[in-house]
């Protein structure tokens, strides 16, 4: 609620310092991590070696069925760069690094402007010879499932469980929902029903003739995630977000034949949207 009060403000990482005192007083005694407040934890046993401290990096495993594309390391080489995840060394002549912190090389929001009209479709015929992203333009649709004051962020609704186009479940304010096909004119699509604090599920199939690997770029407002073949390549920040195409950079593997493509739209405030588009063009 507070942070609804200076959006803008949040996001552009100049807050008003009235709100943001408010966040932090709410941290602070209720012990709640904000955007202003964090957890610290402090390891009381001091281990030493030859009577010298020394710093000892502790791996973190990833969740078990998550990619590693889908939450890369925090150094990686790629095209002859080395990939400083959140730095502003490009790694691909496609796009910025991947990056947990969904840091945008410039301080630019965006690597595309207005002139930016990928091609539609969902059918991969030949990769590494035009210059063109594909967007995907078929879609199922279904949604919205109830999310109030986002308080449903991370719950998993039926379609995650696996996707059965002829089901119909029960949604927002107990209105009975099924499967839209949803077939948009550009690569920003708006889902049916939209509205504010509400959460959608979209599926495709992506038709490839040879097993790749491609360049892939999501957009979502507000929080998105993207599964193929059943596996995570793609999850955003939770905080609000306008939508722009690329807010997140994934290469994505493809297998020779039918490619299953869901995505989980979660909206706050305002208009919700997505989008996956595909490179297609030789990189490098």
């Amino acid at each position: 609620y507070l942070m609804d009060q200076d959006l803008l403000g949040a996001q552009s990482g100049k807050p008003d310092a009235a709100i943001q005192e408010r966040i932090v007083g709410l941290g602070v005694t209720y012990r709640l991590l904000t955007q202003y407040t964090s957890f610290v934890a402090v390891e009381e046993k001091v281990v030493t070696v030859g009577g010298e401290t020394r710093t000892v990096t502790v791996p973190v495993s990833l969740p078990a069925g998550v990619s590693e594309q889908a939450a890369p390391p925090h150094g990686f080489g790629y095209g002859g760069y080395v990939v400083l995840s959140g730095g502003a060394v490009w790694g691909s002549s496609v796009g910025p690094t991947q990056s947990p912190q969904e840091y945008f090389p410039g301080g630019k929001e965006s690597n595309f402007g207005e002139d930016f009209k990928p091609v539609p479709g969902t059918k991969i015929t030949a990769v590494g010879t035009g210059k063109d992203w594909m967007y995907v333009d078929k879609w199922h649709v279904i949604g919205p499932f109830p999310n109030p004051e986002r308080m449903n962020l991370d719950k998993r609704f039926p379609p995650e469980a696996g996707v059965d186009l002829k089901a119909a479940y029960v949604g927002d304010g107990g209105a009975a929902m099924t499967w839209q096909e949803v077939t948009p004119k550009g690569i920003q699509i708006t889902p049916p029903g939209a509205k504010a604090f509400g959460v959608w599920y979209a599926y495709a199939e992506i038709e490839s003739a040879v097993e790749c690997d491609l360049w892939c770029i999501f957009g979502c407002r507000d929080h998105g995630k993207a599964w193929v073949a059943g596996k995570l390549v793609f999850a955003s920040g939770k905080v609000p977000h306008k939508w722009i195409p690329d807010r997140g950079y994934r290469k994505v593997h493809l297998n020779k034949g039918v490619n299953k493509l869901l995505f989980r739209l979660e909206n706050g405030s305002g208009s919700p949207a997505f989008s996956v588009a595909f490179f297609l063009g030789k990189d490098g």
